[in-house]
């Protein structure tokens, strides 16, 4: 079963999805899920912005702030430990810096920046199932 960024854009949403997977508990289904909401345009974003800013300002790019926010509300909302984001979170403000460092965003590293939405949103769905008693893992 395959989710798009606007069913799981919030906590909300996110329960919507659980509860239609343990609808059918007999399927074992394999899940797929897109980025949380707008995160895979605002990871763009980020990227593109930390081309022209300086490593000391890339921690204050709008899009990031939106990005940590939406996905810190959300753990908030299923009530599931924060760490299980922080260190993507971490890691993304790290590769921003290396990228206004660099001032250039190569094809490899606009990759592996779009990477981070799905790595968080599957973290995050992985381990509220495992919280409401669904064996997932990402």
């Amino acid at each position: 079963m395959k989710f798009g960024g606007s069913s799981v854009a919030t906590g909300e949403r996110m329960r919507e999805v659980a509860d239609l997977i343990l609808a059918f508990p007999e399927e074992s289904p394999v899940i797929v899920l897109s980025a949380m909401g707008k995160t895979t345009n605002n990871l763009l974003l980020a990227g593109e912005k930390a081309v022209s800013f300086g490593v000391s300002n890339a921690s204050e790019i709008e899009e990031l702030s939106i990005i940590k926010e939406l996905h810190l509300r959300t753990v908030a909302e299923l009530k599931i430990d924060p760490s299980v984001v922080t260190s993507f979170l971490e890691e993304l403000e790290q590769l921003l810096k290396g990228i206004a460092m660099m001032k250039e965003l190569t094809l490899r590293s606009r990759d592996y920046l779009v990477s981070f939405g799905e790595c968080m949103s599957t973290r995050i769905f992985a381990t509220y199932l495992n919280k409401i008693g669904v064996k997932a893992r990402q």
